[in-house]
């Protein structure tokens, strides 16, 4: 049977063990979405831990919630419900530029996204539904130079995709026409010879008739105006 000293320094460690727990932040600097933390945000947001995010008594992640790098720019911001991201979010680099703004949708990316280098230069232009990618992409280099452009259908490229390389040339090995995400042919050449084709419901030039407006002759000693239709290849009557 334990003794009462035993009891007593029970009663004293357990407590701070319990505070000492509660002040460790997770393992990484973005806390997982099913993760639990309890109370409310203002005794973490004063305490040591700048990257656990908003919590409330139940246990399971709702409402507003932040995380901050270690040099105390804001990493991240954005809801969660029910312990999953929900709504819109934005993440920065730790010099304080966006890198990537989008929303969630149950825990998973849905909607267009928007993602940037380093640097402030684009990286890539997309949306999302349910988590997998859907529709026409594109993405750009760290030089700021065209990388990649193409459509999805539920995350697997379709279609036509060009790929180039940073000083802009064309990537010959990777573009293609693709099916299920497996490239199946080449690209087509393309003729720089031949005219891009007439918009549609234009008439093309040369074509159709004209109108002119009234002219003038003189017929004897008199001046009389006489209106006419001028057609191609007709002389005035």
């Amino acid at each position: 049977m334990p003794s009462r000293s035993h009891l007593l320094l029970a009663a004293l460690v357990l407590p701070a063990l319990a505070v000492i727990l509660l002040l460790i932040p997770p393992g990484g600097r973005e806390v997982a979405a099913a993760e639990p933390v309890y109370g409310p945000w203002s005794d973490l947001r004063a305490g040591v831990d700048r990257g656990a995010p908003q919590g409330d008594w139940s246990g399971r992640l709702n409402g507003a919630a932040a995380t901050w790098h270690g040099n105390g720019v804001m990493e991240s911001r954005g809801h969660f419900r029910g312990s999953r991201r929900h709504g819109r979010w934005t993440f920065w680099f730790d010099n304080g530029q966006v890198r990537w703004e989008g929303s969630f949708r149950a825990g998973e990316t849905h909607g267009r996204t928007l993602e940037w280098y380093h640097n402030g230069h684009r990286r890539l232009e997309g949306s999302y539904r349910n988590g997998e990618r859907e529709g026409p992409f594109q993405a750009w280099h760290e030089n700021g130079a065209s990388w990649w452009s193409g459509s999805f259908e539920g995350g697997r490229r379709q279609g036509p995709f060009r790929y180039r390389h940073p000083d802009g040339s064309v990537d010959d090995v990777r573009s293609g026409i693709y099916e299920d995400d497996r490239r199946v042919r080449a690209l087509p050449e393309e003729d720089p010879i031949s005219p891009p084709a007439a918009p549609a419901g234009r008439a093309r030039p040369g074509r159709g008739r004209r109108r002119r407006s009234a002219s003038s002759r003189r017929a004897g000693a008199g001046t009389r105006r006489v209106r006419a239709r001028w057609r191609p290849g007709r002389a005035l009557r």
